[in-house]
Protein backbone atom coordinates (compact mmCIF):
# COMPACT_ATOMS: atom_id res chain seq x y z
CA UNK A 1 0.00 0.00 0.00
CA UNK A 2 1.40 3.36 -0.95
CA UNK A 3 1.71 6.31 1.40
CA UNK A 4 -1.69 8.03 1.71
CA UNK A 5 -2.23 10.88 -0.70
CA UNK A 6 -2.88 14.40 0.59
CA UNK A 7 -6.63 14.65 1.05
CA UNK A 8 -8.97 17.54 0.36
CA UNK A 9 -11.31 17.87 3.33
CA UNK A 10 -14.78 19.09 2.55
CA UNK A 11 -15.84 19.38 6.17
CA UNK A 12 -13.70 20.82 8.96
CA UNK A 13 -14.40 20.26 12.65
CA UNK A 14 -17.79 18.63 12.01
CA UNK A 15 -19.74 17.34 14.99
CA UNK A 16 -22.81 15.26 14.34
CA UNK A 17 -25.94 15.20 16.46
CA UNK A 18 -29.00 12.90 16.38
CA UNK A 19 -30.50 14.62 13.33
CA UNK A 20 -27.26 14.88 11.40
CA UNK A 21 -25.91 12.49 8.73
CA UNK A 22 -23.78 9.57 9.87
CA UNK A 23 -20.63 10.84 8.15
CA UNK A 24 -19.28 13.46 5.78
CA UNK A 25 -17.31 12.31 2.74
CA UNK A 26 -14.40 13.74 0.78
CA UNK A 27 -12.62 11.91 -2.03
CA UNK A 28 -10.05 12.18 -4.78
CA UNK A 29 -8.75 9.93 -7.55
CA UNK A 30 -5.20 9.73 -8.89
CA UNK A 31 -4.06 8.11 -12.14
CA UNK A 32 -0.44 7.48 -13.14
CA UNK A 33 1.68 5.42 -15.52
CA UNK A 34 2.74 2.02 -14.24
CA UNK A 35 6.39 1.33 -15.06
CA UNK A 36 7.45 -2.04 -13.57
CA UNK A 37 11.20 -2.63 -13.71
CA UNK A 38 10.70 -5.95 -15.51
CA UNK A 39 9.04 -4.19 -18.45
CA UNK A 40 11.51 -1.35 -18.86
CA UNK A 41 13.30 -1.07 -22.22
CA UNK A 42 15.62 1.56 -23.68
CA UNK A 43 14.46 5.01 -24.83
CA UNK A 44 11.37 5.08 -22.60
CA UNK A 45 9.80 1.98 -24.13
CA UNK A 46 8.01 -0.76 -22.17
CA UNK A 47 7.94 -4.44 -23.10
CA UNK A 48 4.75 -6.31 -23.95
CA UNK A 49 4.14 -10.04 -23.49
CA UNK A 50 4.38 -10.43 -27.30
CA UNK A 51 7.96 -9.05 -27.52
CA UNK A 52 6.71 -5.77 -28.91
CA UNK A 53 7.71 -2.59 -27.12
CA UNK A 54 5.65 0.59 -26.75
CA UNK A 55 6.27 4.17 -25.69
CA UNK A 56 3.12 6.08 -24.82
CA UNK A 57 2.52 9.65 -25.96
CA UNK A 58 -1.06 9.68 -24.68
CA UNK A 59 -2.98 7.47 -22.27
CA UNK A 60 -6.40 8.53 -21.02
CA UNK A 61 -9.06 6.65 -19.05
CA UNK A 62 -12.63 7.90 -19.35
CA UNK A 63 -14.04 7.60 -15.81
CA UNK A 64 -17.57 8.67 -14.97
CA UNK A 65 -17.89 8.19 -11.21
CA UNK A 66 -16.23 7.02 -8.01
CA UNK A 67 -18.64 5.06 -5.82
CA UNK A 68 -18.67 3.70 -2.28
CA UNK A 69 -20.63 0.44 -2.23
CA UNK A 70 -22.44 -1.49 0.50
CA UNK A 71 -22.17 -5.06 -0.82
CA UNK A 72 -25.28 -6.41 0.92
CA UNK A 73 -25.82 -10.15 0.57
CA UNK A 74 -23.58 -10.11 -2.51
CA UNK A 75 -20.58 -9.96 -0.20
CA UNK A 76 -20.68 -13.78 -0.02
CA UNK A 77 -19.50 -15.46 -3.22
CA UNK A 78 -22.44 -17.54 -4.50
CA UNK A 79 -20.96 -19.05 -7.66
CA UNK A 80 -17.81 -20.74 -8.91
CA UNK A 81 -15.72 -18.30 -10.99
CA UNK A 82 -14.37 -21.29 -12.91
CA UNK A 83 -17.96 -22.04 -14.00
CA UNK A 84 -19.70 -18.68 -14.42
CA UNK A 85 -23.51 -18.49 -14.47
CA UNK A 86 -25.39 -18.04 -17.76
CA UNK A 87 -24.75 -14.68 -19.37
CA UNK A 88 -21.13 -14.51 -18.18
CA UNK A 89 -17.80 -15.71 -19.52
CA UNK A 90 -14.22 -15.36 -18.30
CA UNK A 91 -13.94 -14.54 -14.58
CA UNK A 92 -10.74 -13.19 -13.01
CA UNK A 93 -9.47 -10.54 -10.60
CA UNK A 94 -12.88 -10.09 -8.95
CA UNK A 95 -14.78 -9.54 -12.21
CA UNK A 96 -16.57 -11.61 -14.85
CA UNK A 97 -17.07 -10.63 -18.47
CA UNK A 98 -20.77 -10.30 -19.26
CA UNK A 99 -21.81 -11.50 -22.71
CA UNK A 100 -22.08 -7.87 -23.90
CA UNK A 101 -18.44 -7.30 -22.85
CA UNK A 102 -19.03 -5.40 -19.60
CA UNK A 103 -16.80 -6.12 -16.59
CA UNK A 104 -19.10 -7.06 -13.67
CA UNK A 105 -18.01 -7.46 -10.06
CA UNK A 106 -18.40 -10.84 -8.32
CA UNK A 107 -20.65 -9.25 -5.68
CA UNK A 108 -23.15 -8.08 -8.29
CA UNK A 109 -23.29 -11.55 -9.88
CA UNK A 110 -23.63 -13.25 -6.47
CA UNK A 111 -26.64 -11.07 -5.70
CA UNK A 112 -28.17 -11.98 -9.08
CA UNK A 113 -27.63 -15.71 -8.47
CA UNK A 114 -29.13 -15.71 -4.97
CA UNK A 115 -31.90 -13.22 -5.65
CA UNK A 116 -30.89 -11.40 -2.49
CA UNK A 117 -30.09 -7.81 -1.79
CA UNK A 118 -27.18 -6.84 -3.96
CA UNK A 119 -24.59 -4.11 -3.79
CA UNK A 120 -25.85 -0.55 -3.55
CA UNK A 121 -23.87 2.63 -3.94
CA UNK A 122 -24.18 4.77 -0.81
CA UNK A 123 -22.21 7.58 -2.48
CA UNK A 124 -21.46 8.41 -6.10
CA UNK A 125 -19.11 11.26 -6.98
CA UNK A 126 -18.90 12.36 -10.63
CA UNK A 127 -15.47 11.83 -12.19
CA UNK A 128 -13.99 12.76 -15.56
CA UNK A 129 -11.33 11.70 -18.05
CA UNK A 130 -8.06 10.85 -16.29
CA UNK A 131 -4.81 11.78 -18.02
CA UNK A 132 -2.51 8.94 -16.99
CA UNK A 133 0.72 10.36 -18.45
CA UNK A 134 0.17 13.76 -16.83
CA UNK A 135 -0.40 12.10 -13.46
CA UNK A 136 -3.95 13.22 -12.71
CA UNK A 137 -4.66 14.03 -9.07
CA UNK A 138 -8.32 14.99 -9.03
CA UNK A 139 -10.34 16.16 -6.02
CA UNK A 140 -13.94 15.08 -6.59
CA UNK A 141 -16.83 17.44 -6.00
CA UNK A 142 -19.84 15.69 -4.54
CA UNK A 143 -22.28 18.60 -4.37
CA UNK A 144 -25.06 17.50 -2.02
CA UNK A 145 -23.72 13.93 -2.03
CA UNK A 146 -21.10 14.57 0.66
CA UNK A 147 -23.06 12.86 3.42
CA UNK A 148 -23.21 9.13 4.07
CA UNK A 149 -26.01 6.98 5.52
CA UNK A 150 -25.45 4.18 7.99
CA UNK A 151 -23.67 1.43 6.03
CA UNK A 152 -20.83 -1.06 5.90
CA UNK A 153 -18.90 -0.07 2.78
CA UNK A 154 -17.10 -3.11 1.38
CA UNK A 155 -15.96 -1.78 -1.99
CA UNK A 156 -14.74 1.32 -3.78
CA UNK A 157 -15.33 1.27 -7.53
CA UNK A 158 -14.49 3.47 -10.46
CA UNK A 159 -17.06 3.53 -13.24
CA UNK A 160 -15.38 3.63 -16.66
CA UNK A 161 -16.55 3.80 -20.25
CA UNK A 162 -13.49 4.08 -22.48
CA UNK A 163 -9.75 4.21 -22.99
CA UNK A 164 -7.48 6.02 -25.46
CA UNK A 165 -3.83 5.06 -25.97
CA UNK A 166 -1.37 6.54 -28.47
CA UNK A 167 2.35 6.19 -28.93
CA UNK A 168 5.09 4.38 -30.80
CA UNK A 169 5.52 0.63 -31.17
CA UNK A 170 8.58 -1.36 -32.20
CA UNK A 171 9.49 -5.04 -32.36
CA UNK A 172 11.98 -6.34 -29.79
CA UNK A 173 12.83 -9.43 -31.83
CA UNK A 174 15.99 -9.76 -33.92
CA UNK A 175 13.83 -10.12 -37.04
CA UNK A 176 11.21 -7.36 -36.69
CA UNK A 177 7.65 -8.26 -37.68
CA UNK A 178 6.80 -4.58 -38.19
CA UNK A 179 8.86 -1.39 -38.51
CA UNK A 180 8.90 1.12 -35.67
CA UNK A 181 5.81 3.29 -36.16
CA UNK A 182 3.04 5.21 -34.37
CA UNK A 183 -0.08 3.47 -33.07
CA UNK A 184 -3.56 4.53 -31.96
CA UNK A 185 -5.98 2.55 -29.85
CA UNK A 186 -9.49 3.49 -28.78
CA UNK A 187 -11.41 1.08 -26.57
CA UNK A 188 -15.10 1.61 -25.89
CA UNK A 189 -16.47 -0.24 -22.86
CA UNK A 190 -20.06 -1.48 -22.41
CA UNK A 191 -22.36 0.30 -19.98
CA UNK A 192 -21.76 -0.81 -16.40
CA UNK A 193 -18.02 -1.41 -16.76
CA UNK A 194 -15.97 -0.70 -13.67
CA UNK A 195 -12.74 -1.22 -11.78
CA UNK A 196 -13.08 -2.00 -8.09
CA UNK A 197 -11.17 -2.81 -4.93
CA UNK A 198 -12.31 -4.11 -1.53
CA UNK A 199 -12.30 -1.94 1.55
CA UNK A 200 -13.90 -1.88 5.00
CA UNK A 201 -15.54 1.37 6.09
CA UNK A 202 -18.02 1.43 8.93
CA UNK A 203 -20.44 4.34 8.74
CA UNK A 204 -22.30 4.56 12.04
CA UNK A 205 -22.76 6.64 15.17
CA UNK A 206 -19.90 4.65 16.69
CA UNK A 207 -17.34 5.59 14.02
CA UNK A 208 -15.65 8.85 13.04
CA UNK A 209 -18.06 11.28 11.34
CA UNK A 210 -15.51 11.97 8.61
CA UNK A 211 -14.53 9.63 5.76
CA UNK A 212 -11.67 10.67 3.44
CA UNK A 213 -11.08 8.37 0.45
CA UNK A 214 -8.15 8.47 -1.99
CA UNK A 215 -8.22 6.06 -4.93
CA UNK A 216 -5.17 5.37 -7.12
CA UNK A 217 -5.25 3.65 -10.52
CA UNK A 218 -2.09 2.77 -12.46
CA UNK A 219 -2.13 1.83 -16.15
CA UNK A 220 0.75 0.78 -18.37
CA UNK A 221 2.01 -1.49 -21.12
CA UNK A 222 0.10 -4.52 -19.84
CA UNK A 223 -3.01 -2.97 -21.43
CA UNK A 224 -1.60 -4.01 -24.82
CA UNK A 225 -0.43 -7.52 -23.85
CA UNK A 226 -1.51 -10.21 -26.29
CA UNK A 227 -2.57 -7.82 -29.04
CA UNK A 228 -1.61 -8.91 -32.57
CA UNK A 229 -0.17 -5.53 -33.52
CA UNK A 230 1.18 -6.86 -36.80
CA UNK A 231 -2.42 -7.39 -37.92
CA UNK A 232 -3.55 -3.81 -37.38
CA UNK A 233 -4.32 -1.70 -40.45
CA UNK A 234 -2.19 1.36 -41.11
CA UNK A 235 -4.28 4.53 -41.29
CA UNK A 236 -2.66 7.91 -41.82
CA UNK A 237 0.80 6.46 -41.18
CA UNK A 238 -0.14 4.84 -37.84
CA UNK A 239 -1.33 1.42 -36.74
CA UNK A 240 -4.96 1.99 -35.92
CA UNK A 241 -7.32 -0.04 -33.72
CA UNK A 242 -10.81 1.41 -34.01
CA UNK A 243 -13.56 -0.36 -32.00
CA UNK A 244 -16.04 -1.47 -34.71
CA UNK A 245 -13.33 -2.97 -36.91
CA UNK A 246 -11.42 -5.01 -34.29
CA UNK A 247 -13.84 -6.81 -31.91
CA UNK A 248 -11.33 -9.46 -30.81
CA UNK A 249 -8.73 -6.82 -30.05
CA UNK A 250 -11.28 -4.83 -28.07
CA UNK A 251 -12.12 -7.94 -26.04
CA UNK A 252 -8.42 -8.49 -25.23
CA UNK A 253 -8.07 -4.88 -24.05
CA UNK A 254 -11.05 -5.38 -21.72
CA UNK A 255 -9.46 -8.55 -20.34
CA UNK A 256 -6.20 -6.68 -19.72
CA UNK A 257 -8.00 -3.73 -18.15
CA UNK A 258 -9.75 -6.08 -15.70
CA UNK A 259 -6.30 -6.93 -14.30
CA UNK A 260 -5.65 -3.30 -13.38
CA UNK A 261 -5.00 -2.95 -9.68
CA UNK A 262 -6.49 -0.15 -7.60
CA UNK A 263 -5.17 1.15 -4.28
CA UNK A 264 -7.50 2.83 -1.84
CA UNK A 265 -6.49 4.79 1.25
CA UNK A 266 -9.16 5.69 3.81
CA UNK A 267 -8.60 8.15 6.64
CA UNK A 268 -11.06 8.86 9.44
Amino acid sequence: MRTPLPLLLLCFGCTLGPGDPFATLSARVQASLSQPAGRSAADGFQRLSTDYQVRFTALRLDATALELVDLGSGATLAFDPARPPPGYGLCHNGHCHRDDGALVDYAVISAEVTGGGGPSAVASLPAQELDVLAGTDLPLSCGEGCTLPSATVGQVRLRIRGLVAEGVVRDGRAQPRIPEQPFRLQALLPEGSELSTPTAIEVSRHASPRVDVALTVQLGASLLDGLPLEQLPTVGGALDAYPPSMPDLQKQVRVNLAETGLDVVVER
